[in-house]
């Protein structure tokens, strides 16, 4: 099975999302985005409805409204401009098979084995396989020619990493 493709902002943008809930696991994950939440609206609570404005409940409003605003603006924004900087809007070709995978592109051709790879995480429009440092490959669900393609792929990830 062969792959075409040309990696965009936004599949890095849902990329590093899923690495992130793939690397603290999605209890942790949701878990410090609802407290980030909790803390945000009990600090402007605090400060705006109460008018009780201690250094304490100011502090918190402002670090937890700079980390929402971090988590919502800035880190999509850093990761398009990420995009247009670091990576080459290259053009990569993958051949996917059952205990390897190649790439190539302008700048060379390796051989992967997918044992390199310990989890993988489907995504709205990719899927992601990554290493216990961090390391992970993309594949944009548009590159697969059918539906059939696409199952077929998700069975060599089940089979060569698991769920």
């Amino acid at each position: 099975m062969e792959l075409e493709y040309t990696l965009s902002a936004q599949d890095n943008i849902e990329a590093t999302r899923l690495l992130t809930r793939l690397i603290l696991g999605r209890f942790k994950f949701w878990f410090i985005a609802i407290w980030m939440h909790v803390l945000l609206v009990f600090s402007l609570w605090t400060v705006f409805v109460t008018r009780y404005y201690s250094f304490v409940g100011v502090f918190t409003a402002v670090i937890t409204s700079c980390m929402a605003t971090a988590w919502y603006l800035v880190l999509p924004l850093y990761l398009k401009r990420d995009h247009r900087r670091k990576l080459s809007h290259e053009h990569i070709k993958v051949t996917l098979g059952e205990t390897t995978y190649k790439v190539s592109g302008s700048g060379g051709q390796s051989e992967i084995e997918w044992k390199t790879y310990n989890k993988w995480r489907e995504g709205k429009s990719v899927f992601l396989v990554a290493r216990k440092n961090g390391n992970c490959a993309i594949f944009p669900k548009r590159a697969f020619l059918s539906r059939e393609d696409m199952e077929r792929f998700r069975k060599i990830l089940t089979s060569q990493l698991g769920k």
